[in-house]
């Protein structure tokens, strides 16, 4: 007689179970004998991809599911059950200059002076155009929508990084 083996890490193992079946991007599983895979918490992402070593490998066929989360890269944030590293980028006007954020709040606001072009930065792109004061979270070196900045007012001057 032939007794049941215990579902591998990074495996689901539903009732009835012929096979481990890999757990789905977004979750992962870090014990073995499990008949469920976890949600990716928040700060981190759950895929199979080259960057990150987070899979296991077994059985005959080779098939391969995720062990564990991955922290979340700078100039992104990981809701819970995040898929990708890249999924949720820090919007234009605010950079991710840390690890394992979880949402889109806690990117950083362009500094006053700089602005932040793109999605996904781990910096500000770069210093406010001569003639422009950039506020807060501007994303052009030239704001004129008094919000994120504005053009120079009148009797004063405004050098670049204004």
């Amino acid at each position: 007689f032939a007794s049941a083996v215990p579902c591998p890490v990074g495996f689901e193992c539903p009732e009835r179970s012929a096979s481990p079946v890999p757990c789905a991007s977004g979750s992962y599983q870090d014990s073995s004998g499990q008949a469920t895979c976890r949600t990716c918490p928040a700060g981190s992402y759950c895929a199979l991809d080259a960057s990150s070593c987070n899979a296991s490998t077994t059985g005959d066929d080779g098939s391969v599911g995720i062990a564990s989360p991955t922290p979340c890269p700078p100039g992104s944030f990981c809701p819970e059950g995040t898929n990708g590293s890249k999924t949720f980028l820090c919007p234009r006007g605010l950079f991710g200059n840390s690890t394992a954020l979880q949402s889109a709040s806690q990117c950083t606001s362009c500094s006053p002076g700089m602005f932040c072009a793109s999605d996904g930065l781990v910096q500000p792109t770069g210093p406010c155009q001569a003639g422009h004061v950039c506020v807060l979270a501007a994303w052009r070196p030239d704001p004129a929508d008094n919000v994120t900045g504005a053009t120079c007012p009148r009797g004063s001057f405004c050098p670049s990084g204004s």
